[in-house]
């Protein structure tokens, strides 16, 4: 970057932290300055400054979502929430006991989901699906609570722990979603089994989510694109899912939006890792699916 993109860039950022200070609606704050090219935080002010404008007319609540985002840019339609409060404890040995024992949790509730998936118990593996969705959130707060607390070398580490627990969790969940969605004669059944699948693609996407997340606290922006990329696709596949069932235009327009989401955070971590290639090829995803979000929203 020329130091003329740079002058420029410092005036954005400023402008944008002007308009923060008098804004009349902090719950829309793109995060724009922490985008890595100029021609980025243009778009993306212009956006945010639309959003502001519609929330500002409805009483101060967002209408609409950020397009392209910085790390802490909101509102943004991930499945990650990121208000789940902080755990109390601060102190690493403690964190570390209580992020150990979560993710056991999470490996004994894909013995039990296997385990109910197996009996055909369609209920009882409703009930596990939610509460590994629980555990999971439980996880990675712990996680990012404890990688507050170390040096970076040792913040990696425990980055790298939860995501090779997860490694063992994914294929529990790409595994059954997947076979759920198998024709059925029977309609109450296979609409069951839909709601089951559905549910745990959500999680999956939450999951590889986590891992997208824990991977760029810890400065592995490459693996976290990655990441980010897998939960991209699961929203593509529940859009066209939800289309080819005729359900919800809503549901429809929020897997769309979230879809988008995902791949502009994917594009900016593959610009982080400076992989232009991947970044535009993110970027052109997001566009595309942000389009479709706009038309399924006329």
């Amino acid at each position: 970057m020329n130091n003329k993109s740079l002058v420029l860039l410092g005036l954005l950022a400023a402008y944008s932290a002007s308009a923060q200070s008098q804004d009349l609606c902090p719950k829309v704050a793109c995060d724009c300055a922490a985008l890595p090219s100029v021609a980025w935080v243009k778009e993306c002010l212009v956006v945010e400054a639309q959003l502001k404008t519609a929330c500002a007319l409805n009483n101060r609540e967002p209408k609409g979502y950020c397009g392209l985002h910085g790390p802490q840019g909101k509102p943004v339609p991930l499945a990650v929430d990121p208000n789940i409060p902080a755990p109390l404890i601060t102190e690493p040995k403690r964190l570390a006991e209580q992020l150990a024992t979560a993710l056991w949790s999470l490996e004994d509730d894909a013995k039990s989901l296997e385990a109910a998936l197996g009996q055909a118990a369609w209920p009882k593996a409703q009930s596990i699906t939610r509460l590994m969705d629980q555990h999971l959130d439980d996880a990675f707060a712990l996680q990012q609570q404890l990688a507050k607390q170390l040096s970076a070398g040792k913040a990696q580490d425990t980055a790298e722990q939860l995501i090779e627990s997860y490694a063992r969790l994914v294929p529990v969940l790409q595994r059954h979603s997947n076979g759920l969605n198998q024709p059925q004669s029977d309609l109450a059944l296979r609409k069951s089994q839909q709601a089951l699948s559905q549910r745990l693609q959500r999680v999956l996407g939450k999951a590889f989510e986590q891992q997208s997340l824990a991977a760029a606290g810890a400065g592995l922006t490459a693996e976290a694109a990655k990441y980010m990329t897998q939960a991209a696709r699961l929203s593509e596949s529940l859009v066209r899912q939800e289309q080819s069932a005729g359900n919800n235009l809503q549901h429809v327009h929020y897997y769309q939006q979230q879809g988008s989401a995902r791949w502009y955070r994917a594009s900016l971590y593959w610009a982080l890792d400076r992989d232009e290639a991947n970044a535009q090829n993110s970027r052109r995803s997001a566009d595309a699916l942000q389009a479709l979000a706009g038309v399924a929203a006329d």
